[in-house]
């Protein structure tokens, strides 16, 4: 099995300045990044059709929030405060995400901005886990 660690978690809020002015004063989460995901990303991973802008806040290259908030949608009600996934950061991903298809799990992938690759799969619950390289 290869080294795996939670590298973050992520999170609908209906505020994202309320929410990130929340990590920074209760445990100084600082915001690090910040980018706009497109509506077809958030509709293929989470099943809303908006989209998004993220914030992430934490420790960068460590353990991180991302907060999300619906910049299409009028009343974000029935998502605030829902997990949308976490994401496991492990060693050689690609060969991981291969076992995976392996066993028969469906493997959902798109192409970021920047060039890679994200990668989700669903527990036997719907849990939604992202899937990231590593780094040492």
């Amino acid at each position: 099995m290869s080294e795996t660690n939670i590298q973050h978690v992520g999170i609908f809020c209906a505020d994202i300045k309320k929410s990130a002015a929340f990590y920074k004063d209760v445990f100084g989460f600082e915001k690090y990044a910040e980018r706009m995901a497109p509506a077809a990303h958030i509709l293929k991973f989470f099943g809303v059709d908006s989209p998004a802008l993220i914030v992430h806040v934490g420790v960068p290259m460590g353990t991180t929030i991302e907060l999300f908030e619906l910049t299409a949608l009028k009343d974000k009600s029935p998502w605030m405060g829902n997990l949308t996934h976490f994401s496991l950061s492990v060693k050689n991903h690609e060969q991981l995400i291969e076992e995976i298809k392996s066993k028969g799990i469906a493997v959902v992938s798109a192409q970021k901005p920047d060039g890679g690759n994200v990668y989700f799969i669903k527990d036997p619950d719907g849990v939604l886990i992202e899937i990231k390289e590593l780094l040492v």
